[in-house]
């Protein structure tokens, strides 16, 4: 079987081949204030430059908000939610990276 690897080598570029290796300290990130009134802050270590997709879920696992961000620090509204326990989903891609306890008052 062939792998990626050989694939590229067999062209002639075996910079084709690589991943680029992501430290813990890029996925780890915090959710504030918690409880959330009007908004929620959303900070991953500093100097993250990949976009990251955030999903706010309600108690049933249902999506209740969506938002892209690019960059280590983003906010999303809460106004629209329902007091209540919710869970902030982060994602590199398909990638889950992460996910934090919400408290909306």
């Amino acid at each position: 079987a062939w792998s990626i690897a050989r694939t590229a080598q067999s062209i002639g570029n075996p910079a084709l081949v690589g991943v680029n290796e992501l430290s813990p300290d890029q996925f780890t990130f915090t959710a504030y204030p918690n409880p959330a009134t009007n908004e929620l802050n959303i900070a991953f270590a500093e100097g993250r430059n990949a976009t990251t997709r955030l999903e706010v879920l309600d108690a049933a696992g249902r999506v209740v908000l969506t938002r892209t961000m690019t960059g280590d620090r983003a906010a999303m509204d809460t106004q629209s939610l329902p007091a209540g326990h919710y869970s902030v989903r982060a994602f590199a891609g398909d990638r889950l990276i992460g996910v934090r306890p919400l408290i909306v008052d």
